[in-house]
């Protein structure tokens, strides 16, 4: 059996500065032992991200997924939209903070099931995947700093299965410094994985 090393990328409570006008936190939820290992039996994922600063009041954001098989993006859709929000006073950010919870889950139908849960709303999507408990987080920002600005689309977060390296499975700790997020399938062989982008203008 292969040795699995899992390198946690996410440290609770770590702030990423992007500029001067927005800091985005991705943490692990902190919860208990005996729920943490509930989740982990089930093979659940759970992460909290949170943006923040004087300047996000009044701002929409859109957060897009493609699902990338087997080298190729197969898809791009659209997972929130602010602008699209029922009513007037939630299509607008109208806080100094946004935070996203995201839960990731894989059912015995080889779907993802993920869902985003903002202050105002609580989106489900499914996602066709590889019947593998392999999947995980990686966050694409603490690389990408000088691209996160207002107006124009930034990385956010990958959903992805490991991948081999000298007989082990490893997971992408240096975000986009393992290189295009778009050719990681044919630069480490992964069939599968998810690559989330955020605009907020």
């Amino acid at each position: 059996m292969k040795n699995i090393l899992y390198f946690i990328f996410l440290l609770t409570s770590i702030t990423f500065s992007q500029n001067k006008d927005i800091n985005i936190t991705m943490e692990e939820v902190l919860i208990n032992s005996d729920i943490q290992e509930l989740l982990d039996f089930e093979n659940i994922n759970y992460l909290k991200i949170k943006f923040s600063g004087e300047k996000l009041v009044g701002k929409k954001y859109v957060l897009t997924v493609k699902e990338i098989w087997k080298g190729k993006v197969k898809s791009e859709s659209e997972i929130l939209n602010s602008k699209t929000f029922p009513f007037e006073d939630w299509k607008e950010i109208n806080d100094t903070i946004l935070e996203i919870n995201v839960i990731s889950k894989l059912s015995k139908k080889k779907n993802l099931k993920m869902v985003f849960k903002t202050p105002r709303v609580k989106i489900t999507k499914n996602f066709k995947a590889i019947n593998s408990n392999n999947y995980h987080f990686t966050d694409l920002i603490d690389s990408n700093k000088e691209k996160v600005s207002f107006g124009k689309k930034f990385y956010l977060l990958s959903n992805a299965l490991m991948y081999e390296y000298d007989g082990t499975l490893r997971s992408f700790v240096g975000g986009i410094n393992n290189g295009d997020v778009l050719k990681w399938g044919d630069k480490y062989g992964i069939k599968h994985y998810l690559i989330f982008e955020m605009k907020i203008e």
